[in-house]
């Protein structure tokens, strides 16, 4: 085989000054592979090819071979992620995974010691607790996982430090320096159930919402089915969801750059990028976060809703509907507060094609549908606010679920008659009907996309075949696996259907609850209700037309198929309808400012600094990605227990929290879920149910 070079993007400096020869790629190969037919845009990676720096002594895997054609790979006809320009040998294909997982391993390294299991489970029963106690209060705090990692490592290194090198029983108290295998391990521990469980939303709604007290065995039964069965299920797809190396996980890079860089791990990935260490851009931008995070978390909230367009206006309706942050359409564009830019996920993790594809659905259907909807009163929806998690009756008031069903939460037709239809704003309904369409849409992208490769592996015959870092993770015991990425896509709505036919008998009725339940004064609101039974009525005021989204979105990944089969080379292979369809499935709650400057982060460092700078790029942004959701959860905390939780929340009530800057979002009529239309007293919109 003649000599070939890998090419790395002009910006970056890599091996041999940004080119790797593979002079001695003929001696490896055996004399059949040498006269293998390929293309010249294939390259082969064989991963006994090893330089100095990328060594791996203590877990030197078997060769094998991995082909990249174009942008596809053997499996994979099209792969957005891969960058087949900067390649390495005995790496990852793709650069996020290189700049943040290290491609190398001592498996003799302590990992399950005393002290990580300690330490683990302390984190694992405190976090949990603590983000249950104030997941139910308002305001409320979480501790995620960026947190406990951060708390997990000054601990273990004081444990190292202090602890005497005895033993108990035969097990060491102190094995050591703090490795990083037991850093990773008590991280998992603290976090795994760190955040409330969805059913936990269950027992809260019974018993406050419907004041029905049921046992403690019923409500921990029902919490561990539902959590037992995401664990059991990420346990058989684990070779479909892990083992290839296509499936990156960017959330997770996020957790993995954190951990190398307070190990002070350094790999070839993250390039020769001159400047600073990881280890102080870590530092001083998780403090710079930390820090300003109390400018708007507490001293000018404004800041945080800059809905500046309605400070100038504040009592004309339309400008707080298309410019405001809280019950509007966010056309205000910025915010200056990372916990609303990071919402819905670090805009530094999610690869910028992705984030286009959210941007496409977040464009289309809420900033140029939802709008023509509104204005042309569709199903009543200038009666309600254009934006509201809340559902309503005629009047244009919250719904009062308590008026027609019984003590057993069952509905009474003649009750639901006398009262009112339950009315949902626009965004609710097209966030149903984006449901609707993802949900079909996911599994016709399947088929098409992935049912080759989910018939390969369940045939065990991996044409894909691992990179480094399955190989490594090979030579352990497989187990349970969690991962997050940074979209999913959501299944509340499919399961309410379904439960609300399978009840037998008379109607039910199901409730749906925010994220956030004010229960501290005596406050909790509702989503929506679904009430369906026996007699298959109708009771929501949403369109019927709705139901034809579920055919619509199992017809859009067809359609692109097609297209792209007749154009292989065009843009729209980056097109993703699942994607589009449920990247924005958090509005509401969320708003355009989760959304919008969440998008200009992203292309500015998912693609800009990327392309321009990539050697930047690949040290430094999960780094700074993790700083900057550590920073500013810390600083959450902070002012929390110190400024917002003592006191009952009084501290500086006639002080900070009256001036300008705290109150000019809240004197808008964007804070105030102010309709288009309102009803006289008395009367109601929309059509009659009596008779």
């Amino acid at each position: 085989m003649e000599k070939a070079a890998i090419r790395y993007p002009p910006s970056d400096v890599g091996v041999n000054g940004g080119r790797l020869e593979r002079d001695d790629m003929s001696d490896n190969r055996s004399g059949e592979e040498g006269h293998e037919t390929s293309n010249e845009n294939t390259v082969y990676l064989s991963y006994d090819q090893r330089d100095e720096e990328k060594s791996i002594d203590s877990a030197r895997p078997s060769p094998s071979k991995f082909s990249i054609s174009a942008r596809g790979s053997d499996i994979f006809e099209f792969d957005p992620n891969l960058d087949t320009e900067s390649l390495l040998e005995d790496d990852s294909p793709y650069p996020e995974v290189r700049s943040a997982v290290a491609n190398f391993d001592d498996p003799d390294m302590p990992a399950s010691t005393l002290r990580a299991w300690f330490l683990g489970l302390c984190w694992a029963i405190l976090i949990p607790g603590m983000n249950q106690f104030f997941y139910l209060r308002y305001p409320s705090v979480a501790i995620g996982g960026l947190v406990a990692q951060l708390l997990a490592f000054p601990l273990g290194r004081l444990w190292a430090r202090f602890f005497p090198n005895k033993t108990i029983f035969g097990i060491e108290i102190n094995p050591g320096p703090f490795s990083i295998k037991e850093h990773v391990l008590v991280t998992i521990m603290a976090t795994v159930g760190a955040q409330s469980a969805y059913a936990t939303d269950i027992v809260a709604v019974q018993r406050v919402f419907y004041h029905q007290s049921f046992p403690f065995i019923y409500q921990w039964l029902l919490v561990m089915s539902t959590q037992l069965i995401g664990f059991s299920i990420g346990g058989v797809a684990r070779r479909f969801l892990v083992a290839p190396p296509s499936m990156i996980w960017p959330n997770a890079l996020v957790s993995c750059a954190l951990f190398n860089t307070l190990h002070s791990q350094s790999y070839a990935g993250i390039g020769q990028h001159e400047g600073l260490s990881r280890e102080r851009y870590f530092l001083y931008a998780f403090l710079a976060s930390a820090v300003w995070y109390l400018v708007p978390g507490y001293l000018f909230e404004a800041l945080s809703v800059f809905t500046w367009v309605c400070w100038m206006a504040p009592d004309n309706v339309r400008v707080n509907q298309i410019f405001g942050y809280r019950s509007g359409l966010g056309f205000s564009l910025l915010t200056f507060d990372w916990n609303q830019i990071a919402f819905i996920g670090s805009p530094l993790a999610t690869p910028w094609w992705a984030e286009a594809n959210v941007m496409i659905g977040f464009l289309f259907f809420y900033w140029f549908l939802t709008p023509i909807f509104y204005y042309t009163n569709v199903w009543y929806s200038q009666y309600l606010p254009i934006s509201s998690s809340s559902a309503y009756d005629n009047t244009g008031q919250k719904y009062n679920l308590t008026r027609i069903i019984d003590a057993n939460a069952t509905i009474s037709m003649q009750a639901y008659r006398d009262y009112s239809p339950v009315y949902l704003s626009l965004t609710f309904v097209m966030s149903y009907g984006l449901s609707f369409l993802s949900i079909t849409a996911t599994i016709s992208h399947a088929i098409i996309h992935f049912w080759k490769p989910i018939k390969v592996q369940f045939k065990q015959s991996l044409r894909e075949q691992p990179d480094i870092h399955a190989q490594l993770m090979a030579k352990y015991p497989q187990g349970m696996i969690q991962a997050v990425t940074n979209r999913q896509i959501g299944l509340n709505v499919i399961t309410e259907l379904i439960i609300g036919f399978m009840i037998p008998g008379g109607d039910s009725v199901w409730g749906v609850i925010g994220p956030a339940l004010q229960f501290s004064k005596g406050q909790i609101y509702y989503g929506t209700v679904l009430l369906s039974g026996r007699r298959s009525r109708r009771l929501f005021t949403s369109p019927s037309a709705l139901t034809f989204f579920f055919l619509i979105g199992a017809a859009c990944p067809v359609i692109l198929w097609l297209v792209t089969r007749r154009y292989p080379n065009s843009i729209l292979n980056y097109l993703n309808f699942p994607l589009i369809f449920s990247g924005v499935g958090q509005i509401p709650p969320a708003t355009a400012v989760n959304y919008v400057p969440w998008a200009i982060i992203g292309f500015l460092f998912q693609f800009v600094v990327r392309r321009k700078y990539f050697s930047y790029w690949a040290k430094y942004n999960y780094v700074l990605s993790a700083a900057l959701d550590a920073g500013t959860a810390v600083g959450v905390i902070v002012v929390f227990f110190c400024l917002q939780y003592p006191l009952n929340g009084n501290i500086g009530h006639n002080t900070i929290r009256t001036w300008w800057g705290n109150q000019v979002y809240k004197q808008t009529l964007d804070w105030k879920f102010i309709a288009l239309k309102t009803v006289a007293e008395g009367e109601t919109f929309g059509p009659s149910l009596s008779g």
